[in-house]
């Protein structure tokens, strides 16, 4: 993308390669804000580069598989992962590269631009922690599904589990945003000649607006074009659960229910509180059960007694064996 983590992975790689190693930008036509830096840097690493350029016809035509791939209908997290997507698409169809390298993993170990603001070293190794953690749920989720869908591979350098630690047992105040710049000791760290100046400094840019703020605009166009306001008015209602509040909103929602969970968030909601149990406070719990019920007819008692034992376990246990568990089907 031209920003601080996958230009540090692409200059560590090139300086360790016998060879030019091959990189891949993708952007909008029109507006695309990522392109020049990448540009930038494949030319100071001497990379073999290529450009993959996108429209609005690639999006909307792409949004049906992505949003099916994902398993979501969050915005950010769709927005986020169509520019992704459709440049591991061209990968796979326009090369033979079935392996890549990723900059993933950075932002939970360095931070991200909100914990900027974080209060105190103590707060920020908390969010740090938590977002380790939680690295399953999120965004290298995301990123999996979306370069594994197309047949292929991710490296993540700043996953290595060594490299994991040393980054975690630093004094997180050697991480807080001391000198009015996210990420400074990553970026002191490689001063030198591994990026130009304007790189390693660059901000964070959110993928979503660094491919083209056009890419957002034409979905948020196209939802407009699918509902009138009456209908987005009568079709909002049919969800209980996170209601959709935008037709864009709207469209992922329906596309999302028209592919996975064929169970009603309402009436599911309701039969266990019928039941007495207690609901978390996350949707994991209700996607696992619903994946449970949507095409193997799973008796409602064994639910039942699937979210009492659930239940019982602590927020981190319970992800991982609900995650488990889904092989189980």
């Amino acid at each position: 993308s031209g920003g601080l983590d996958s230009s540090l992975v692409c200059a560590v790689a090139a300086r360790k390669s016998d060879k030019p190693i091959r990189t891949f930008a993708i952007g909008m036509a029109t507006d695309a804000i990522d392109l020049k830096y990448a540009k930038e840097v494949a030319d100071y690493i001497g990379s073999e580069h290529t450009e993959v350029i996108i429209t609005r016809d690639d999006v909307i035509a792409s949004l049906d598989k992505l949003i099916y791939i994902l398993g979501t209908y969050d915005i950010t997290t769709i927005r986020a992962s169509m520019g992704m997507y459709l440049l591991c698409k061209a990968i796979h169809e326009q090369t033979d590269i079935r392996v890549l390298l990723t900059g993933e993993i950075s932002d939970e170990l360095f931070g991200y631009k909100y914990t900027d603001f974080a209060p105190s070293p103590e707060e920020f190794q908390k969010e740090a922690e938590k977002r380790i953690r939680e690295l399953h749920m999120y965004d290298v989720l995301r990123a999996d599904r979306c370069i594994s869908v197309n047949s292929l591979e991710a490296r993540v350098p700043f996953g290595d589990l060594d490299f994991v630690k040393y980054v975690m047992s630093l004094d997180p105040a050697m991480k807080m945003n001391t000198y009015g710049k996210g990420k400074y000791l990553l970026r002191h760290a490689f001063e030198g000649d591994w990026l130009p100046h304007d790189i390693l400094y660059r901000e964070k840019a959110a993928f979503s607006d660094a491919v083209g703020h056009s890419m957002v605009d034409h979905l948020k166009a196209f939802a407009e074009d699918c509902y009138t306001d009456e209908q987005f008015e009568a079709r909002r209602t049919r969800f209980a659960h996170a209601q959709p509040f935008t037709k864009e909103s709207l469209l992922y929602r329906e596309i999302f229910e028209k592919y996975d969970i064929k169970i009603s968030y309402k009436e599911f909601l309701k039969y266990l509180k019928s039941k007495k149990i207690a609901i978390p406070d996350y949707a994991p719990l209700v996607d696992y059960l619903a994946d449970k019920l949507k095409e193997k007819n799973v008796p409602t008692k064994d639910v039942y007694e699937r979210v009492k034992y659930y239940n019982n376990l602590d927020t981190c246990t319970q992800r991982k064996a609900m995650r488990d568990a889904r092989f189980e089907y």
